[in-house]
């Protein structure tokens, strides 16, 4: 394995072809040949041993694309440690024939305290000191110095953005291609963008969230037919009866051929006045032979909104399962509700106080599909 490893790194030549004329053949005195798929894996165990070299365990790499870093309560402390392995890794460099390239590397402070963050630090490689970059950009994640990641959301939100315009021509009303294949679309070509670098978000606040959940909501209102429906719905409540007001309501948004024919479209909401007391809920159902069912009813004098969501899940759920039992054929049923809480606790295992609602959706899922969405 040696002799025929060597042999392929001994007496490399290479030369480039433009439009069928070759150029002349000029030795390549190091580096690996760009294309083979040995190429790759050499340089993996080439640098499989960088971290021998620095005494840190704070040094995450991805091929050659390596990061130091240090924390301490004195910033002073913590330069110096960060000069110390950057010592150690350029003797390292040395060692094996490497050149670091002094510009491309930068540092960063990262700090909740502004008059850490101004400091100016002295942190070298051999002679050459490194550049500040308040804002750097590792691995396609950009990071700020407090680590809120505002910068990195806004850079996927007008990602995803770009890409819901090429969304959109293809998302006709009645040409448009069918939701199945909007959402292949979707999940291969918009969602891997939203989930890059997933873990890392947990650094960001919710304020910062929100931008993508409010780009991810207009691509699944896109893929399921809803663009143009109103992101909420206010419901009226009346303290006597605690009725909601279903003229009106219950109209449905879900354009025409967006979802098959033979789909159940079922749109459940409930609310309460101040989220505390004298709730409601109400159901529209639009079943794939035109006609439709409306229920609505109250909840409770004393009551959440989240007890009115759940009432109306719970209560459109067996008029699916008895429409299944007249005969009614449903390849697919479609929920929406405009409760996140209530999607999360359902699609859980183990669900607490969400009781007959989870029992009910187990039972539809074993005999239907079932699509539940924030809208």
């Amino acid at each position: 394995m040696y002799r025929w490893i060597k042999a392929f790194l001994t007496e490399l030549f290479i030369r480039t072809r433009i439009k069928g004329t070759l150029s002349r053949t000029r030795p390549l005195a190091d580096g690996l040949p760009q294309g083979s798929a040995l190429s790759c894996t050499l340089f993996l165990i080439f640098m499989n041993n960088i971290g021998n070299a620095v005494r840190t365990p704070n040094r995450p790499a991805y091929a050659d694309d390596t990061v130091l870093w240090h924390q301490d309560t004195d910033i002073d402390k913590a330069t110096e440690a960060i000069n110390m392995d950057l010592a150690s890794l350029k003797r390292f460099c040395e060692r094996w024939k490497m050149q670091i390239n002094t510009g491309k590397n930068v540092y960063t402070t990262f700090s909740l305290s502004n008059p850490v963050q101004k400091k100016a630090l002295d942190i070298r490689i051999g002679n050459d000191s490194l550049q500040r970059d308040d804002l750097p950009r590792y691995l396609g994640v950009s990071l700020d110095p407090r680590l809120c990641l505002r910068r990195h959301i806004e850079e996927v939100a007008n990602s995803v953005r770009e890409r819901i315009r090429i969304l959109q021509k293809l998302a006709g009303s009645n040409w448009g291609a069918t939701s199945q294949s909007l959402r292949t679309i979707y999940v291969s070509f918009i969602r891997p963008v939203l989930e890059y670098a997933n873990p890392v978000l947990n650094l960001a606040s919710r304020t910062s969230l929100e931008k993508l959940d409010r780009v991810q909501n207009v691509t699944l209102r896109l893929v399921f037919g809803l663009y143009g429906a109103p992101q909420s719905r206010s419901w009226s409540s009346q303290s006597d009866a605690s009725r909601l007001n279903s003229e009106g309501a219950f109209r449905p948004s879900v354009r025409p051929g967006r979802f098959g024919r033979e789909h159940a479209i079922a749109h459940t909401d409930g609310s309460s006045t101040g989220g505390t007391g004298n709730g409601g809920y109400g159901i529209y159902i639009l079943w794939p032979d035109g006609s439709t069912t409306r229920k609505c009813g109250p909840v409770g004098e004393w009551t959440c909104s989240y007890e009115c969501e759940l009432m109306a899940v719970t209560e459109c759920l067996p008029v699916i399962i008895e429409k299944q039992r007249e005969g009614a054929a449903l390849p697919g049923v479609v929920m929406l509700t405009d409760c996140r809480v209530l999607v999360q606790a359902l699609g859980g295992s183990g669900s607490e106080g969400v009781g007959e609602a989870v029992l009910l959706a187990d039972y539809l899922l074993k005999s239907e599909g079932v699509w539940t969405m924030v809208q």
